[in-house]
């Protein structure tokens, strides 16, 4: 009485060229359905893929009652819709990382509603020919299995369906082959409720709605430009041409990676469960950073983030590769697992490829107790703390806010009766001088003092002016410019849109990051005209609560962390492909390159790269070094600061982290075990670094020479791409032009991490003469 989803796919053709050295791909299958996902064996190089692989998903309820009659049109209908589209996709294969090929979604409308009917079982179509052979022999049939009796079933052809989302060039257009039905078939007629399952009255249309938002944030840009024609709020929100400008835009909507349907950004969000050892925050942003960062050309050319560059967590875990827009999305996914009051923000940045000029970024923030807003930069594994940004507002009971009201109306009737003050930039239209018993006016200058009264007065009207701008609501908010506010180290020139699972807000108040509030619940939807507040919101509380969000993926499926023996042969053909490199470099300088890899030397080498290892997943606000002057460090002290120095001189928060605070009292302690983890770990790192040190006395160097070398740290674990970033390394190229009578080493240590991510270190050490130092 089961009842299977079977999909089975024959083959794919015109895929794009992934292997660019062998002009091939090699392509495996991803197929998903009702959150569970299958995939098949990896065809070696070929464009032509001949899978003949079935894909069996069995149909799972909460109760076997509800495919009862009187069950079909409530709960038994529900249950199918909630089960989404049927989700094809294919990858190319690779160690480090997997290349997106295409992908194709076949609604279960379509599935449920073809009109073919062909006898099938479990198998596949049935075998005519074979049973008219039996019957010409008169062979007595064996009993058959449930899954080989055949049965009359609705039939759906997926033959020559396009695959698209791919990113790699391709002339041609790839197609899949695949049959999709459910055996046995269902007693249920959906004839009658395909209309039902098929209606998206429940959906807002969200083209529409991007372009309402963008009418309106056009109106604000003009707005801004008045007062402030120069700043970056000012710049027009769309661009002209496909080329490089400078634009600030308010993104609201994407395309959904496999079918291209509008969606607000809201939907590419899941809620994405990690283990427990990526609860601190360092480490969860280190494992974050370890992901392969790339870009699109299009959006490496032309600094903007287009609607089909957003993609879902999935993508990038399957991937394990994507833009910054991928890695916030991914992150603030996490955040949102662990109830973290977590936001995707997309801004603008600065860069200097040659000509400084303004991109569009994104990056993650958390508003935490205490009022601390933080950044998470995934691209440079950098938190940024903001005090008293925001203020959690207490919700109020009706008889609390009956008079909260009445308050508010009483303090405005005694405003009214008040004398109104004069603004401070107001002048008086006269002014009257009593000298003895003569009033003399005074409102024009005297002859000889015109000269300084037209200076003063073009100093006065400037002042006005300034004065004028510092009460507009786009003007920086003066309380977070003292002293114990201030934030002027943040990478960031501008906020346009946060968002999370829920809501989209845009920025109304100044562009500048650490010049603004964070109170979200300070804003007004975006259909209200006259709308006052520091956030305007894409969605009413009405439309929220009529209309749902189609997220891409509802639950992620996340990959085992990569097993030892996997681990080994990364590292021994990383070791290899370096070595050779390094060898054929200095070959054709007619240098000879021999390499030291003794077991001892290696062992030591290790250590040294747990080492980095294990400070790459602290968080620096808590590193104990920079609570002490330099002439108290310790020697251990003393080389924790040459580990970090080459990013970090000193501490970047100069006014604290929002993770040293008390957890609020009947809350879980989540920013104790932050403390507690953080300093077990420093205390650690340092222990370590002592023990090192201590057996420097023994390191195995050869006789007569020094022992030294620089570690190097990828946030991938494709053998290319290494090669391309240690070639560009300075140190390297030194390495190259090193005499013959120096002795190499490179060592490799992959630490894998969650998903299949790993964080991979390179060593290249040198053993010198002495007296050649």
């Amino acid at each position: 009485s089961e009842i299977h989803l079977v999909i089975r796919i024959q083959k794919c053709e015109g895929l794009a060229i992934a292997d660019e050295d062998k002009g091939v791909s090699s392509p495996f299958l991803r197929v998903s359905w009702d959150n569970m996902m299958q995939t098949s064996a990896i065809l070696k190089d070929t464009l032509r893929p001949v899978f003949n692989h079935t894909f069996y998903f069995p149909v799972r309820f909460f109760n076997d009652k509800v495919t009862a009659r009187k069950y079909w049109e409530t709960a038994f209908l529900y249950e199918m819709k909630s089960k989404g589209d049927i989700q094809i996709q294919l990858w190319h294969y690779d160690e480090a990382s997997s290349t997106s090929l295409g992908f194709t979604t076949a609604s279960l409308i379509s599935v449920l509603r073809s009109n073919t009917v062909v006898n099938c079982t479990l198998r596949g179509r049935a075998e005519s020919a074979k049973q008219s052979e039996e019957e010409e022999l008169d062979v007595q049939p064996k009993e058959s299995s449930w899954y080989d009796v055949e049965r009359p079933v609705v039939w759906y052809d997926g033959f020559r369906t396009p695959l698209v989302g791919c990113q790699i060039a391709n002339p041609q257009q790839a197609l899949v082959h695949y049959e999709a039905y459910f055996y046995p078939a269902w007693p249920v007629d959906f004839k009658h409720m395909n209309e039902h399952m098929d209606d998206h009255a429940g959906e807002l249309d969200w083209q529409a709605k991007d372009a309402e938002f963008l009418k309106r944030n056009e109106a604000f840009a003009e707005y801004f430009a008045g007062p402030f024609p120069d700043s970056i709020g000012a710049k027009r929100c769309k661009a002209i041409g496909p080329g490089p400008s400078e634009v600030r835009s308010f993104p609201c909507t994407g395309a959904h990676p496999m079918n291209l349907e509008t969606l607000p950004l809201m939907a590419f969000l899941s809620e994405v469960i990690v283990s427990q050892d990526y609860i601190k925050p360092a480490k969860l942003l280190h494992w974050m950073n370890c992901i392969t960062f790339r870009m699109s050309v299009k959006q490496e050319r032309t600094g903007r983030i287009t609607q089909d560059m957003w993609k879902d967590p999935q993508f990038l875990l399957f991937s394990r590769q994507g833009t910054p827009q991928d890695h916030a999305i991914l992150l603030c996914s996490v955040l949102l697992g662990m109830s973290r009051d977590a936001y995707v923000v997309k801004g603008t940045i600065r860069v200097n490829d040659g000509k400084p000029r303004l991109v569009e970024h994104v990056w993650v923030m958390t508003r935490e107790d205490g009022g601390w807003v933080t950044f998470w930069e995934p691209s440079t594994c950098e938190f940024y703390h903001l005090p008293n940004r925001w203020i959690k507002q207490k919700k109020l009971d009706q008889k609390e806010a009956v008079v909260e009201v009445q308050q508010k109306e009483e303090d405005e009737e005694d405003d009214n009766l008040q004398p109104l003050e004069r603004v401070s930039y107001e002048v008086q239209d006269i002014r009257v001088d009593v000298e003895g018993d003569v009033a003399t006016d005074v409102r024009g200058p005297r002859p000889k003092q015109r000269a300084k009264a037209k200076a003063a007065g073009r100093d006065m009207v400037r002042q006005q002016m300034l004065e004028t701008q510092a009460l507009l609501p786009v003007a920086p908010k003066q309380q977070l410019l003292a002293d114990r506010t201030l934030v002027d180290w943040l990478p960031y020139d501008s906020v346009d849109v946060a968002f999370n699972t829920r809501q989209l807000w845009a920025n109304r108040q100044n562009h500048h990051p650490a010049c603004i509030t964070y109170n979200f619940e300070d804003s007004f939807p975006v259909t209200e005209e006259e709308g006052e507040g520091a956030w305007m919101t894409l969605m009413s509380d009405e439309e929220r609560s009529k209309h749902e969000i189609n997220y891409v993926t509802q639950n992620i499926l996340m990959e085992a962390p990569m097993k030892p023996p996997q681990v080994r042969k990364m590292c021994d053909q990383l070791v290899a492909l370096n070595e050779e490199t390094l060898r054929l470099l200095r070959g054709r300088n007619g240098k000879e390159t021999n390499f030291d890899l003794r077991p001892q030397l290696l062992q030591q080498l290790d250590s040294f790269l747990e080492i980095h290892e294990e400070v790459a997943g602290l968080d620096l606000d808590f590193c104990p070094i920079f609570e002490k002057d330099r002439a108290e460090w310790s020697l251990e002290e003393s080389q924790l600061a040459d580990i970090l120095a080459p990013r970090f001189q000193e501490r970047c928060n100069r006014l604290g982290t929002a993770f040293k605070q008390a957890d609020e009292r009947g809350k879980y302690r989540y920013y104790s075990a932050i403390q507690a983890q953080e300093e077990k770990g420093w205390h650690h790192v340092l222990v370590r670094i002592k023990s090192f040190h201590a057996g420097k006395s023994v390191f195995p160097t050869m006789k007569g020479k020094e022992f030294s070398g620089f570690p190097l740290h990828f946030s991938s674990a494709d053998k290319d791409l290494i090669r391309d970033y240690v070639m560009a390394a300075p140190e390297y190229q030194d390495l190259i032009q090193m005499e013959d009578d120096v002795v190499f080493t490179i060592h490799c240590k992959i630490f894998p991490m969650a998903a299949g991510i790993s964080s991979t270190w390179l060593f290249f050490g040198t053993q010198r003469p002495l007296q050649a130092r």
